[in-house]
């Protein structure tokens, strides 16, 4: 006869028993289908009528008494829940002790340390942490302040309830005289409680060597102090405080006690509760720096240097506002830097051109890298910095000054690595040196492993061959006197060949308009090659890249279409295909081909897509010796 799973089993065990422990007025229900919880509660007063309070559980039970104070979670899993309207209760059941452990999520997350890249916790329970018949009492607290958090003005004060009992007697007097100071100095954002107990309070505990400030069960931060005086109590206090209310999404808060640090000009003992008051400023860029410098970590070699300058680039601020913080900010290391020695300085400057060339400030990266050269002239017997100098003046569009940095980087490095060869190409060619661009791709293409790079070196020796076969060895580059004459209305496809043979034979928009002239005369090929050089020499264009593609299906050339898609979405991401697939819809493409297109292009994007992109590294002087540290995922500014 079958017999039902053991897993099947234990689940219904653990629901009938956790229902048991529920006070009688609570209702527990089931989550069908189980969209990552396994059910909410409801709680109703005993006379019957909702309190309007509830929350969510996730209820994990084993058959192994050694597994019973432990649960493993996923990190995914947990960040889920935060994202919950309703808070979300872990609860585990043994059913050998027909016990249960129960914590918040939101507390477990961030009580455990991860890893980067870790997909899993195991979260181990205290005996605290244990259910009880108090359990519903505290639970029932807890959301009651998570809903009068919720409530909470913008302008409320916060009452703060310090527990001074755990210190010596003969300490207490000037810890609770330190507080009050703070307290009357808060112009209102801080209260002391009363007696009597607030739906909505800070407990704060200080001892000799410790410190725990909290909100309910909701959240805390707890710490060590060595050897303590009075002042760092409040100071570990308020930095706490600005974490807890920032993680409760009270903004307002948070700045508000942020601005007390700032007016006393208090520095944190710990570094990530300083970055947490600094990040909590985000809205208040000038607040931030002024807090950032406060704590430090404007020193280039501070550990939170990078993240606030990270955290400037991504706050919610118009380009301007981040640019001034920014600026303000990278001037304070300077000063700092200055203040050492010259190398230390001139690794701040090439910190700040490599910041600004990622948010594309060319003019600016090119100033500060100039002053770091100046200050420290070793730099120009390092690769790297060759390497980097070429790279910004390609993106300034200085092409033959970077064919000079490039070259440069070249010869010190000597190994004559791919990708530095196929950026030397790319500044050959921009800068009309068609033939030694050849050169270039062709080394670069034999030398490299990624797919990408190849098929591009490929592409780009075959508009070399065209170009040399058309113009000669180098070619034209007047782009002004191009642009003149397009501004002027030259539009005949004879007069825009001219220009492109006399004038500027890399003119993106020549080659855009040479295609398009191309195409609708049936000259399919030539109309592929004017794109693909349109696309090239601008990768920036969308539409260059779609009309290159659909060039190349109207040859018949399905693996030159496939070849140029993968191109365009390394250059472009899934904005390259978007365009192509509306154009193409809007030429009735037939579903079956639309569909395999689709089902390429996807595949090509998430490849694309799975390097971390963006970023700029920061160079730190260590005595002799620098220190790198890149910083990903910046947000354009």
């Amino acid at each position: 006869m079958p017999q039902r799973p053991r897993p099947h089993i234990l689940e219904e065990l653990s629901i009938r028993r956790f229902g048991d422990a529920l006070p009688s007025a609570w209702a527990y229900r089931a989550q069908t289908p189980d969209y990552g919880i396994d059910g909410g509660v409801e709680i109703f007063e005993d006379a019957g009528p909702s309190t309007g309070l509830a929350f969510n559980i996730q209820l994990r039970a084993t058959d192994k008494a050694a597994k019973a104070d432990r649960v493993r979670l996923e990190i995914d899993e947990l960040d889920y829940y935060r994202s919950l309207d309703l808070p979300t209760a872990v609860v585990r059941y043994c059913s050998i002790t027909d016990d249960f452990y129960w914590q918040w999520a939101s507390n477990i997350r961030s009580r455990v340390d991860i890893a980067e890249g870790q997909k899993t916790v195991t979260y181990r329970f205290g005996e605290s942490e244990r259910w009880t018949e108090t359990t519903p009492d505290i639970i029932r607290r807890t959301l009651e302040v998570r809903r009068g958090l919720v409530a909470l003005a913008p302008s409320a004060a916060l009452p703060l309830r310090i527990d001074l009992d755990p210190l010596p007697q003969a300490a207490r007097y000037a810890v609770d005289r330190a507080f009050a100071a703070a307290i009357s100095a808060s112009h209102g954002v801080l209260v002391r409680a009363g007696s009597d107990l607030l739906p909505v309070e800070i407990s704060v505990r200080p001892e000799p060597a410790y410190l725990a400030v909290g909100i309910d069960t909701l959240t805390g931060v707890t710490f060590d102090l060595i050897e303590p005086a009075p002042e760092d109590y409040v100071t570990a206090t308020l930095y706490a405080l600005v974490r807890l209310l920032h993680r409760q999404r009270l903004a307002r808060q948070a700045e508000a006690v942020a601005h007390l640090l700032i007016e006393r000009g208090l520095p944190s003992r710990e570094d990530s509760l300083g970055l947490s008051a600094c990040q909590a400023l985000a809205r208040d860029l000038p607040a931030l720096v002024r807090l950032a410098v406060i704590n430090g970590f404007h020193d280039q070699s501070h550990i939170n240097h990078g993240p606030i300058a990270l955290t400037i680039s991504q706050a919610p601020q118009g380009d301007e506002g981040r640019r001034a913080a920014m600026d303000a900010f990278f001037e304070a290391s300077v000063a700092a830097a200055r203040g050492s020695e010259s190398n230390s300085e001139a690794a701040a400057h090439y910190s700040i051109g490599n910041f600004y060339r990622s948010q594309q400030g060319y003019a600016r990266a090119l100033s500060h890298y100039n002053r770091a050269r100046r200050l420290r002239p070793a730099y120009w017997r390092a690769g790297y910095f060759s390497r980097d100098l070429g790279s910004i003046l390609f993106l300034a569009g200085h092409y033959a000054g970077a064919v000079c940095g490039y070259r440069e980087a070249l010869r010190i490095d000597g190994t004559g690595e791919a990708e530095l060869v196929f950026l030397f190409g790319d500044a050959l060619m921009l800068s009309g040196a068609i033939d030694a661009a050849r050169s270039a791709f062709e080394d670069a293409a034999a030398r490299c492993t990624a797919p990408a790079m190849i098929e591009e070196a490929e592409l780009k020796l075959m508009l070399c061959d065209w170009l040399v076969a058309r113009h000669g060895v180098t070619v034209p580059r007047r782009r002004a006197e191009a642009n003149a004459a397009l501004r002027a209305g030259v539009a005949d496809p004879t007069h825009l060949a001219a220009l492109a043979r006399d004038v500027d034979a890399l003119h993106p928009e020549l080659h855009f308009r040479l295609g398009v002239a191309g195409f609708q005369e049936g000259e399919r090929e030539g109309a592929l090659i004017h794109f693909l050089l349109s696309a090239f020499i601008d990768p920036g264009s969308e539409t260059a890249w779609a009309n290159a593609a659909i060039s190349a299906m109207a040859t018949g050339d399905e693996a030159m279409m496939l070849r140029i898609l993968t191109i365009a979405i390394h250059h472009k991401g899934a904005e390259a295909y978007d365009k192509l697939r509306a154009d193409l819809v809007g030429q009735d493409i037939s579903d079956e081909s639309l569909a395999a297109l689709d089902a390429t292009a996807l595949a090509i994007i998430a490849e694309a897509e799975r390097p971390a992109t963006g970023g700029f590294t920061l160079r730190m002087l260590d005595g002799d010796d620098y220190h790198t540290m890149t910083i990903k995922g910046l947000g354009g500014a």
